[in-house]
């Protein structure tokens, strides 16, 4: 009996297609790379957008727009958005440390620890 249920359930994991790699993600993150690439050739690091009221650093779209090529790469190599956000998630707040001058090895072992922690919370979830 324990042999046809192994017989089984070979045959189902042999019989699965392995899932194809999304294209949206890929030329998604063409896209923010694209973006991320124009920001930085185009614009001085002190520049704000201002749009009506609101006056926007041009360091803020240069995180959005990295944190969303991280992203969008992860995941179309790992096929999941769990490790493709806490991957980019932790790039970017490793960024921002670095931008306030916070660059003491601690600091960037303590958040590798946490992320690291995040991660295995997350999967033993599943």
């Amino acid at each position: 009996m324990y042999l046809l249920l192994a017989e089984v359930e070979l045959a189902d994991n042999l019989s699965m297609k392995s899932p194809e790699r999304s294209l949206k993600s890929i030329f998604l993150s063409i896209i923010f790379l694209s973006i991320l690439s124009s920001l930085i050739y185009f614009f001085p690091p002190n520049h704000t957008f201002t749009l009506l009221f609101f006056k926007l650093p041009i360091v803020l779209l240069f995180l959005i727009s990295l944190f969303l090529f991280i992203f969008y790469l992860i995941l179309f190599l790992f096929k999941s958005p769990l490790h493709a956000g806490l991957i980019s998630l932790l790039g970017i707040t490793s960024l921002i440390f670095k931008l306030n001058n916070i660059d003491h090895p601690f600091f960037f072992i303590l958040l590798a620890a946490l992320f690291l922690m995040l991660e295995l919370f997350f999967s033993y979830k599943k």
